[in-house]
């Protein structure tokens, strides 16, 4: 999802996890590689179709990746949890911010990442691809998921189906230069840094 300052969630160094973007942002997993899933109730009234985007339901090796509906997303925001299934630590400190930001401006809430039905994180993207077919991805994961390797399922996961999108081209991540396993995350995801951006963060892309 999104976050505050079109950031949100920024772990320290040595927590799993980069700068979460909402407008975030932000896929093939496992052998059997990441592939778009049927709907879940949770979501529903449908994914969000903003900019021309349909979320859909993401798999990976341990993980679902839910589209979070409008509704959803403001019900979240007000604090209603009803029919979710939150683990320990989520919603996360940034998670009511991120979501509070896409309704402000219309893009879409992202997506919950699930693990075994229960909620430990949110991601999605930082608005839509701009004209060179380039957009920002960002997650957040509750603290006790942190450093296990879900990080980097989440990652692929969203990148590996954004890259299937039409008109999209490169995906792009930055994170603060002094969190080595935030950058870890994304090398292994197949990101390559760029460079360092205006805020003196890394810049991670990958393209294709």
């Amino acid at each position: 999802m999104l976050s505050t300052c079109n950031r949100l969630v920024i772990p320290g160094p040595g927590e799993e996890g980069f700068p979460h973007v909402h407008h975030q942002r932000l896929v093939k997993i496992c052998s059997g590689g990441t592939h778009a899933a049927d709907d879940d109730a949770a979501t529903r009234p449908g994914s969000l179709d903003t900019h021309g985007m349909d979320f859909d339901a993401i798999s990976t090796a341990r993980l679902r990746l839910l589209p979070i509906s409008a509704d959803t997303a403001q019900a979240i925001v007000a604090g209603n949890f009803t029919g979710l299934r939150p683990a320990e630590g989520w919603p996360h400190e940034d998670t009511a911010d991120g979501l509070s930001m896409a309704i402000e401006h219309g893009q879409p809430a992202g997506w919950m990442i699930t693990l075994e039905g229960e909620i430990i994180g949110d991601c999605g993207t930082h608005g839509p691809a701009d004209d060179t077919g380039t957009i920002e991805i960002g997650y957040g994961l509750a603290a006790p998921y942190r450093a296990h390797g879900y990080g980097t399922e989440v990652v692929q996961g969203i990148t590996d189906w954004l890259s299937e999108q039409q008109g999209i081209h490169v995906v792009r991540a930055t994170t603060l230069q002094d969190n080595v396993a935030s950058r870890r995350v994304l090398e292994h995801a197949g990101f390559k840094l760029t460079g360092i951006d205006d805020a003196d963060q890394a810049v991670y892309e990958r393209t294709g």
